[in-house]
């Protein structure tokens, strides 16, 4: 069955039920690895996979662009490194604790030419500060994501004597659960998140109030 006024046989399969066409959204070829991983896809400039011994997506090349997955022996993901015809970047890195805890995105170039093994350390967020480049994962007791909020925070002097009376922080997206697990719609869940936050009358949506104690 086809859905939002699609053409007639819009998806096209292969004999072991592997999706290899999909036209509305522009996409003429699907090919599959024998694990039953996406090989590669055509769509533009085309988007190829690669992937370890274990089945963890390790390289991603859209054109002449490549995306590295630094992995750990579990296969899970510690970094991401991204590469152009002109620069190889540090795009992201995973924070972990005992479980994953949030991410970092330096956005910082490593070199301007993969030729040249030397390292600046100009703009490294390393020696430069990190504030405002994570962002930490708020889940409940299944693990569930149930919001993200950024690193940086900011005192509010509530009753105007000049001594901060809390700090508040940015939401940067925020969910919540029907039971079963379904995903429950935006504004609903932004609702809810910040009822349980003590979302204080007048405050912005995206903010949270939060009370230092002793």
């Amino acid at each position: 069955m086809d859905i939002d006024n699609q053409t007639d046989a819009n998806y096209e399969y292969d004999k072991i039920g592997n999706l290899i066409k999909d036209p509305s959204e522009t996409i003429s070829r699907i090919n599959w690895t024998v694990y039953g991983k996406i090989k590669s896809l055509t769509k533009g400039a085309g988007i190829n996979y690669g992937y370890d011994a274990g089945g963890n997506r390790i390289t991603k090349k859209v054109g002449d662009n490549y995306t590295f997955y630094i992995r750990d022996a579990q296969g899970n993901v510690l970094g991401i490194y991204e590469k152009n015809n002109t620069n190889f970047s540090w795009a992201e890195q995973q924070l972990y604790g005992s479980s994953r805890l949030g991410t970092v995105k330096p956005g910082f170039t490593i070199s301007s030419s993969l030729s040249n093994d030397g390292y600046t350390s100009t703009n490294d967020p390393l020696d430069n500060g990190m504030i405002g480049r994570r962002s930490y994962d708020l889940t409940n007791h299944l693990g569930n994501v149930l919001s993200t909020i950024q690193d940086s925070k900011y005192g509010a002097d509530d009753d105007g004597n000049g001594q901060v009376d809390e700090y508040r922080t940015t939401v940067l997206s925020a969910r919540d659960y029907y039971p079963f697990g379904m995903t429950m719609p935006g504004d609903i869940a932004i609702k809810i998140l910040l009822w349980r936050g003590r979302l204080l009358p007048g405050r912005a949506v995206s903010t949270f109030h939060f009370v230092a104690r002793g």
